[in-house]
């Protein structure tokens, strides 16, 4: 029965495509066989120019001009064109693949997330020089603090004050982790010289296969930019205070200075 209907619908869908190739066909002739012919048995009676010179004339001007007109114009539009008309484009062609303007422009990569809250905000700086004093003077390893700034992460994830987004392994779009779901997982961070840190998802404790089944693999995970600066600002008045009066007193029990230096610069 499905067959017999899509046999029965094809000549319809095919109806306007023939009308169209019939009536090109028509305005093809017109141009090739009334129209040149008017035209050139004109050009014969009012100038006295015939069909071999006006052939002649147009291989030989009008044709090339056409081309360096084209030509130019074509560079005139790329000059003009508006980057930020491009940009919309852009956002527009990922609306239609089913993204959001945000998760375009302000999404980070996860790992890129966690090096900006260990080394670039003022939580970092402050967990980095509370080491530098409580430990000895020896600071704080790369590792001790991504994991640290991981643990905030999935806590916050947890309690919904942030979100994650995750891509499933062969999907091609990026979708909200539930909070709920950060109650079975949490995120595991290793250093890496290449990508700042390699970022994975693993179990919190022994689950059951339904748990198991409940989490999806992912192979990329994002955050929103400005969430993450919100949550974990570069500056902050109370903290940067407390950050200096401890590197202060890291410095009197004789830290090294260039330690100092990476939290404070002078």
């Amino acid at each position: 029965m499905a067959l017999r209907e899509a046999t029965e619908a094809t000549p319809a869908k095919r109806g306007p495509y023939i009308a169209w190739a019939v009536l090109t066909g028509v305005l093809y002739w017109l141009l090739t066989h009334f129209l040149y012919s008017w035209f050139v048995q004109y050009l014969d009676v009012a100038y006295k120019i015939q069909e071999a010179k006006l052939i002649a004339s147009i291989s030989s001007y009008v044709i090339p001009a056409l081309l360096s007109s084209a030509i130019i114009w074509g560079v005139y539009q790329l000059g003009r064109r508006n980057p930020r008309v491009s940009a919309i484009s852009e956002l527009e062609t990922a609306e239609s693949r089913g993204d959001s303007a945000q998760s375009v422009s302000d999404q980070l990569p996860l790992n890129y997330a966690i090096y900006l809250i260990a080394r670039r905000s003022a939580w970092g700086r402050e967990f980095a020089a509370q080491y530098l004093v409580q430990d000895n003077c020896t600071p704080t390893s790369e590792r001790n603090i991504m994991q640290n700034a991981t643990h905030l992460l999935t806590e916050a994830a947890m309690k919904g004050r942030i979100e994650i987004k995750g891509r499933k392994v062969g999907e091609t779009k990026f979708a909200l982790i539930h909070p709920d779901t950060w109650k079975l997982i949490c995120l595991d961070v290793q250093p890496n010289n290449q990508t700042l840190c390699r970022v994975s998802i693993k179990y919190k404790s022994r689950l059951t296969k339904e748990q198991k089944n409940r989490v999806p693999q992912y192979d990329s995970l994002s955050i929103s930019e400005s969430a993450l600066r919100r949550e974990w600002p570069e500056k902050d008045r109370k903290s940067d205070a407390y950050s200096k009066k401890l590197l202060q007193k890291a410095k009197c029990f004789g830290a090294n200075q260039q330690e100092i230096d990476k939290l404070w610069p002078q």
